[in-house]
């Protein structure tokens, strides 16, 4: 069952955003606490969430980006920004 916030973004505009409790995006990456807006066309993922709990080094370039577990120093994500 999802749980129903809302956030303000930009201009007092509210964002309905729902909670859940984990997602698999591979299987080595699994974010816990996870928040969904089913109004945006994009997703968002908690960098912070990763460095602090998951020992995870991010980098981001020009167009892409990378995820290194620092533990085991294994590429856990990659891809590129859409524009």
């Amino acid at each position: 069952m999802f749980e129903v916030i809302y956030i303000e973004i930009t201009y007092g505009k509210n964002l309905c955003i729902l909670t859940s409790m984990t997602v698999f995006v591979g299987l080595d990456l699994v974010p816990k606490n996870v928040l969904f807006s089913p109004n945006l066309k994009c997703n968002l993922i908690s960098i912070h969430q990763h460095v602090q709990y998951d020992q995870c080094l991010v980098s981001y370039g020009l167009d892409f980006y990378l995820i290194l577990n620092l533990m085991s120093n294994k590429l856990i994500g990659a891809g590129s920004f859409v524009r």
